[in-house]
């Protein structure tokens, strides 16, 4: 799986900050959005079953910054009524459109200073 190869490269990150979990938090936060985004942009479904396998953390861990980025209107959560974990979750279209903006700005700057 690529996310979770690309993914990979941070538990080393991550089991550092096991005493700081606000910042272990907000970079789990950074890598779901990432991996969801990826997945999305591939057309690839991410359920909620997904998640604790993409990050490499416990299922509730993940199912909790799940529900908190849908929360924060990041993510959006299609419920799966039959199967909780069965649910979709993908990155809200606004969220979407900012990070295009923010990647366009990111290279134009590069581009400036090259």
């Amino acid at each position: 799986m690529v996310s979770g190869q690309r993914l990979y490269v941070w538990s080393g990150t991550v089991s550092e900050m096991q005493n700081d979990k606000e910042q272990q938090d907000r970079l789990l936060t950074a890598l779901l959005v990432d991996a969801v985004q990826f997945r999305q942009s591939r057309g690839d479904e991410t359920t909620l079953r997904d998640l604790h396998t993409l990050l490499d953390v416990p299922q509730n861990v993940a199912l909790r910054l799940a529900h908190k980025l849908a929360e924060d209107g990041v993510a959006v959560i299609e419920e799966n009524l039959a199967d909780a974990f069965a649910s979709q979750i993908t990155i809200s279209e606004t969220i979407l459109t900012r990070m295009a903006r923010a990647r366009r700005s990111f290279l134009d700057a590069t581009k400036k200073i090259a």
